[in-house]
């Protein structure tokens, strides 16, 4: 055979070999492009089920603190005067109501240097002037505050005194700490702690205090700004002195008491209605914002009503069961209460407590979502009747000491569950 017989596989035939190679390429770039749409449109998926599972959480959590006891057992204080009182309660406060009357309050004995203080030359004495200039007081004068010994040195005046037992102060006993201030030219020390105890001081060596007016010649304060004194005050007419105005602990069981001023207050001990209130409209937001998104995710997107578009889960099986679901949850009736144990009055009405609609909660417009729909209702049948819409939501105490029914405890476990299979 000749070099001229000679030829590569197709390239003497009639064959097209590069139509056939350009056929080719572009059946790798088909299905190259269709494994990247196929791509795209799973990580779309996924970072819609990953904003539905997210949603879904935050309603999890809103329906738990609902199906708990916690928020249906905390309890709140309210003062009718708050100028005169202020309190908080724990669970454990005895509800009812209290009238306090307060006719004294606590404070802290404070004294002042003489406001007169001249120097031995008649010159005012300033904060700055130097106290060895005052007649009375020599450098290596001391004297002591609440157990802290201080020393006059040759150039002390007013200012650094007020530093030294300031500096000081945090070494005194807690009971008996004095912080001091300069005051119009005057030095002025005040007890830290209210009540009627006295500031505890005393010239050691020589009589700088005493010098410098705060002491009289028998050791007493000379110049007293504001005496030391307890609170005094009633609750339903018991007589009560305490040394502090704030933070009272020990007046009735299970409430802190504040003293703001003298006067009368009704200070009311119950169930924080408020707080369950704001926990339901939790809840119910919580919920339609879940509900939104499923939808978005489960229906046509009719913004353009000629060109409607799918929503990517609409086939999603497990998306449009989710949907049902927990709506049907929320509308059912929880057949553990009956007129047993939820009757209840409401105006000229009559019924039984096991629906959310029975408090004034239900669905409303075209896509089904949750609403306060009768606040009156809603407000009235909580002060009416709170432990039956407690029942509602969290169910009734079964044998076991588990609980039973309850829209928020059904809800609750529901997307709980899905959530878990989401994750």
């Amino acid at each position: 055979m000749s070099d001229d017989t000679l030829r590569i596989g197709g390239l003497g035939s009639n064959m097209d070999i590069e139509g056939t190679i350009e056929a080719i390429l572009k059946t790798d770039a088909a299905q190259i492009t269709e494994a990247e749409e196929t791509q795209t449109t799973r990580s779309e998926e996924v970072a819609a089920w990953n904003e539905i599972n997210n949603a879904l959480a935050t309603f999890t959590k809103a329906a738990d603190a609902l199906r708990w006891m916690d928020v249906w057992r905390d309890t709140t204080a309210i003062s009718s005067e708050t100028s005169v009182a202020s309190a908080t309660a724990t669970t454990s406060a005895t509800k009812g109501t209290y009238s306090i009357e307060v006719s004294q309050l606590a404070r802290a004995q404070t004294i002042a240097s003489a406001s007169s203080l001249t120097t031995s030359g008649g010159s005012a004495v300033t904060s700055s002037t130097l106290l060895t200039e005052i007649s009375g007081i020599s450098a290596g004068n001391q004297f002591a505050i609440a157990g802290q010994t201080f020393t006059i040195s040759d150039t002390e005046t007013l200012a650094t005194l007020r530093t030294k037992i300031n500096d000081a102060s945090a070494n005194m006993p807690e009971d008996q700490r004095v912080t001091a201030t300069i005051l119009n030219n005057r030095l002025v020390l005040q007890r830290v702690k209210t009540g009627a105890d006295n500031i505890i001081l005393a010239d050691t060596t020589g009589s700088p205090l005493q010098a410098l007016g705060i002491l009289n010649a028998q050791g007493d304060p000379a110049n007293e700004l504001l005496s030391a004194q307890n609170a005094l005050f009633t609750v339903n007419g018991a007589s009560i002195e305490r040394a502090s105005n704030s933070s009272l602990t020990d007046v009735l069981d299970g409430v802190t008491l504040n003293l703001i001023g003298a006067g009368t207050s009704q200070l009311t001990i119950a169930q924080n209605t408020e707080g369950i209130k704001t926990a339901v409209k939790t809840f119910i937001d919580s919920y339609n914002a879940y509900a939104e998104v499923l939808e978005s995710y489960t229906t046509y997107n009719t913004t353009d009503p000629d060109n409607p578009v799918a929503g990517l889960l609409q086939n999603d099986s497990m998306a449009r069961e989710m949907a049902s679901t927990l709506r049907a949850k929320a509308t059912q009736m929880s057949s553990s209460l009956t007129s047993d144990n939820a009757s209840y009055t409401y105006g000229d009405q009559t019924g039984v407590m096991n629906t959310l609609s029975s408090v004034g909660i239900w669905t409303t417009g075209t896509e089904n979502r949750l609403a306060l729909t009768d606040e009156d209702r809603f407000d009235t049948l909580l002060q009416q009747d709170p432990d039956k819409v407690e029942q509602l939501f969290r169910g009734v105490q079964t044998t076991s000491g588990s609980r039973a029914g309850g829209i928020a405890l059904s809800l609750y476990t529901t997307s709980k569950n899905y959530s878990s299979d989401l994750d």
